[in-house]
């Protein structure tokens, strides 16, 4: 595992809006999936997603309201994947998903992956969510 150069970290300027304007109502939640051909193994894609997340330390945080400001902070709780049970792009609770800006979800064949958008933009939550399937499809298929 990569290590922080320090536990904690700014917002970028783009980033520093979204934590202020989201609300239960308006979640700045976007989801990026992917379809696979045969039916998901819950297990396998949690190894998955841990594995990813400890190469990948950058989705390794939570948010923390500082006294001016909010910044994100290393999270050393594991990230949760559960089945699809609600209508996507839903505000993420930090206390139902262990702090993480990001929830993995999973329905018969399909990823999905809700970012809060402070965390990054559609670009890298595809390349995170890319690694993500990469790296299930290499533990089912590993031979």
């Amino acid at each position: 595992m990569k290590k922080l150069r320090t536990r904690w970290r700014k917002l970028d300027n783009s980033a520093k809006i979204f934590p202020m304007i989201s609300t239960k109502k308006f979640s700045s939640v976007f989801r990026v999936s992917a379809i696979l051909s045969e039916d998901i193994d819950e297990s396998m894609l949690n190894e998955a997603v841990e594995n990813v997340i400890n190469e990948q330390i950058s989705f390794k945080v939570r948010l923390r309201k500082g006294f001016f400001w909010h910044y994100l902070e290393l999270n050393t709780k594991k990230p949760k994947v559960e089945i699809e049970n609600d209508y996507p792009c839903r505000y993420i609770d930090k206390y139902e998903n262990n702090g993480y800006l990001f929830k993995v979800t999973y329905y018969k064949n399909k990823i999905n992956l809700d970012m809060f958008h402070s965390l990054t933009d559609g670009n890298s939550a595809i390349k995170f969510l890319e690694k993500i399937v990469y790296k299930y499809l290499d533990l089912k298929y590993r031979n």
